[in-house]
């Protein structure tokens, strides 16, 4: 504390009082108040002294301390980014960046009211179909401002959240003989073989496109014909470098999964031609991280790598559209089809919730229904 004198415009005696008041436990930063306009050196001391102890007492906090949404969302990220996978939290903040600072980042968290989050839900319900996380990264961020006090009461805490206009669990998928016609197609197109081998393991195997994109050489045992996925790889806050994290997307990820003869073949035949590539630009692949999907520099692919060579397939030979997850979504039905057990499918896909795997279940077996019921009237115009 340091308390000067100095003259007022009315050349009175004044002090002016200034001084470390203790650390602020919301930015870090050291707090350093100045007063002035004090009679005596006395008065300064006993407000400057009045002013540290409040200080200390609301934790470190100035009672007229106000902070905006985004504030606080900066400080929750700090907290939230140790506790999930570097790919979650890069593709949550990509949400808060895109769908929730938009929205509440300047505004005051003591002035944000009920009224003000149903607005943010309904406006999200419009524009997505799963807004749901949207919504509920907003109801975390302003149940931290509690937390800090600075808030009384969540006010996103009892929301109406309108039922979305399309089904957060609708699937669709290719049927057996469209899943034929893609593997023919893609075995006969041009792309190299990161594609056809990386778009042949996700049909044949179920496997999420992180999962393949993660695997090292070491996980894949040739003589058992099995592959061991406990890793993801995926792209995180630090760039556009997709990097392998450890540990895949829930425990239930974590499995030895078979594979079938032509795909183990098919693996062998892409090693050989990796090896040989990485050989003539001087590269090894003796060590036991190396990946089985990589480019000329021996790094991860980049993330988009299987959907975009994938539309290249469906787009060139004119197939229905779907995505690399509905391939999997394609697996987990045919499965079904060939009478594989509702366990057999959750285990080999990696399923924590069952839900998701009866919801598909359930799709397979209305299909199923209306197939025999056709086959009843074919039966009876022969």
């Amino acid at each position: 504390m340091k308390i000067v004198q100095y003259k007022d415009k009315n050349n009175k005696t004044r002090y002016q009082v200034k001084g470390y008041i203790g650390t602020d436990i919301l930015t870090g930063k050291k707090k350093i108040i100045t007063r002035n306009g004090f009679v005596s050196k006395k008065e300064a001391e006993l407000t400057f002294n009045r002013i540290k102890l409040d200080f200390e007492k609301n934790g470190n906090q100035l009672n007229s301390k106000r902070m905006k949404f985004k504030e606080v969302c900066e400080l929750w990220l700090k907290l939230y980014e140790p506790t999930v996978k570097p790919t979650t939290f890069f593709s949550q903040k990509q949400v808060i960046n895109n769908h929730v600072l938009p929205y509440y980042g300047e505004m005051y968290v003591d002035k944000i009211s009920i009224l003000i989050c149903q607005k943010f839900v309904d406006q999200q319900a419009k524009k997505l179909v799963r807004y749901h996380n949207s919504c509920n990264l907003a109801y975390r961020i302003l149940e931290y401002a509690v937390h800090l006090r600075l808030i009384s009461d969540n006010p996103a805490t009892h929301l109406i959240r309108p039922k979305s206009k399309k089904s957060e669990y609708s699937v669709e998928w290719w049927t057996k003989e469209e899943l034929n016609t893609f593997i023919e197609c893609l075995h006969s197109s041009d792309l190299d073989s990161n594609a056809k081998t990386m778009l042949h393991l996700l049909a044949f195997t179920g496997m999420r496109k992180g999962e393949a994109m993660g695997l090292f050489w070491s996980d894949i045992d040739f003589q058992k014909g099995t592959i061991t996925i406990n890793k993801t790889a995926g792209e995180t806050i630090n760039g556009y470098t997709v990097q392998l994290d450890e540990g895949s997307k829930t425990i239930a990820g974590n499995r030895v999964i078979s594979i079938d003869n032509r795909t183990l073949q098919l693996l062998k035949k892409h090693k050989l031609n990796q090896t040989e590539m990485l050989f003539k630009l001087g590269k090894h692949t003796k060590n036991t991280n190396q990946l089985v999907f990589c480019n000329e520099r021996n790094m991860p692919l980049y993330g988009e790598f299987p959907n975009h060579n994938m539309k290249k397939v469906i787009e060139g030979n004119n197939l229905k559209f779907i995505t690399t997850h509905q391939l999997r979504h394609t697996h987990c039905s045919i499965l079904f089809e060939a009478g594989a057990t509702m366990k057999e499918v959750q285990e080999r896909l990696g399923h924590k919730d069952y839900k998701t795997t009866h919801d598909i279940y359930l799709k397979v077996s209305e299909r199923q229904k209306e197939e025999t019921a056709n086959k009843f009237v074919e039966f009876l115009s022969i």
